[in-house]
């Protein structure tokens, strides 16, 4: 899972930026065992926008993406996490 999310570890959340780099570490590895084997990014969410990040920023050969639900605009989803955090909207 993405860090500070759900189950996992961590304090700060910052909407998939940060998980790009776990997805290049993932990817690194896999290109490392499987050298001959496309690798496709599938994302659903969260994990859609940091698979948007990772192939929009390394050069992979990616073979495909497979997105599912990722949000259409940071500043509104920054918006509801602020929300959902339930900092008043007039705190900045």
């Amino acid at each position: 899972t993405a860090r500070a999310h759900g189950d996992s570890e961590g304090n700060f959340n910052d909407i998939g930026w940060s998980a790009r780099l776990d997805l290049e570490a993932a990817c690194d590895w896999t290109r490392e065992k499987l050298p001959d084997q496309p690798v496709v990014l599938m994302g659903v969410s969260m994990g859609a926008v940091a698979s948007i990040y990772a192939a929009s920023e390394f050069s992979y050969p990616w073979a495909g993406l497979i997105l599912e639900c990722p949000y259409q605009h940071l500043v509104d989803s920054a918006m509801w996490r602020r929300g959902e955090l339930f900092i008043p909207w007039g705190v900045s």
